[in-house]
């Protein structure tokens, strides 16, 4: 299920009384840069390698066509990677050549990948061998979404409210302006992403853990 970015303007609208196409934009840049700074949204998923699949026209890489799982969202970063059980750091890295020396360029310890597009995922390196691709993959927002996943209403509300506050009462000599209240909104905007990413660490339970994040996928 998802919450029309409407339900957040509305709250903002009420304390800034700026043009609503403004109000609409400051929301969504909110959201966007929570996403960012928290990587909260995440979807958790399994690929299975089909029999010749790797491509050696670049070093041995598969695309994983992201598209079935995030509408509207473009995807950040590699939470976790686990192939064949096998768990992989993992460092961004666009390679658009072969390089023949590549495990003496490159650690052998890390799979680089990229994205080509908001819908799909390359990875290099990868043995034709392989044949189970576990992820977890942080996602945000695009610049036209009007929804969002119910979590973000209900969970990340008053940071996200309070982000868009701080974009529009920061804007010097409009009618709306407001530094003060403005360096407020900013606090609570930071002391939410703060709380997001320790709830993150922690698994979303009350002990300590490796990252685990939230799945946004769950709550669809």
């Amino acid at each position: 299920m998802s919450t029309n970015l409407t339900e957040f303007e509305e709250l903002v609208a009420i304390d800034v009384d700026a043009p609503t196409p403004i109000v609409t934009f400051a929301v969504r840049q909110s959201i966007i840069e929570f996403c960012e700074e928290t990587w909260i949204m995440t979807k958790d998923f399994n690929y299975v390698m089909d029999d010749e699949e790797v491509e050696d026209e670049i070093n041995d890489y598969i695309d994983i066509n992201l598209a079935e799982f995030a509408a509207d969202t473009r995807p950040l970063g590699i939470v976790t990677l686990f192939i064949d059980g096998t768990q992989w750091d993992t460092f961004h890295k666009e390679i658009v050549v072969d390089i023949p020396d590549y495990t003496s360029v490159f650690s052998s310890e890390v799979k680089f990948f990229s994205f080509p597009n908001n819908s799909t995922l390359r990875l290099y390196n990868i043995a034709s061998t392989s044949t189970n691709i576990t992820l977890a993959i942080a996602f945000k927002p695009i610049q036209t979404v009007t929804a969002i996943d119910d979590f973000m209403y209900e969970d990340w509300l008053e940071p996200i409210v309070a982000g868009a506050k701080y974009r529009l009462l920061s804007m010097p000599n409009k009618e709306w302006s407001d530094p003060a209240s403005a360096i407020h909104n900013l606090t609570l905007f930071k002391s939410g992403a703060s709380k997001a990413k320790k709830k993150m660490n922690k698994g979303f339970s009350k002990k300590s853990t490796s990252v685990q994040p939230r799945s946004f996928g769950n709550h669809m």
